[in-house]
């Protein structure tokens, strides 16, 4: 599957310090050596069936060739080249424009992300009273 969650998390380090929260203390997420900013990844959690379903899309397109792909350093798997990683941020724009039902109204996904909205409430979901 084609980590695309990550791409997100190089501008919230920046957003996370500037409000006072560390980076570095995340709930959902560990790092055992401490040099990568775990909260950063909780956040950016609840908008990871986008990004499955942008990959999923892509690589049922057929839209990557072997270009698309470079071997890693130790030649034990693949990543993505910079043809790939291009065509990767196309899709992934281009699904931001797109909408889904919130409440009854179409709401673009990049406006669901700037208020707050995660996919998982863009769904009907019963609601459960606890207590």
């Amino acid at each position: 599957m084609l980590k695309l969650s990550g791409d997100r998390k190089a501008a919230h380090p920046a957003l996370t310090s500037s409000s006072g929260l560390d980076p570095y203390l995340g709930i959902l997420h560990a790092d055992r050596h401490g040099d990568h900013p775990t909260l950063v990844f909780d956040f950016i959690e609840p908008y990871r069936a986008w990004a499955d379903r942008v990959a999923l899309q892509l690589a049922e397109s057929g839209i990557f060739d072997e270009e698309s792909f470079e071997p890693d350093a130790d030649e034990r798997g693949l990543w993505l080249s910079r043809t790939g990683k291009s065509a990767v941020i196309e899709a992934m724009l281009a699904f931001m424009e797109t909408s889904s039902e919130h409440r009854g109204r179409q709401i673009k996904h990049l406006t669901s992300c700037r208020l707050g909205f995660a996919p998982c409430i863009t769904r009907a979901r019963p609601r459960h009273r606890i207590g």
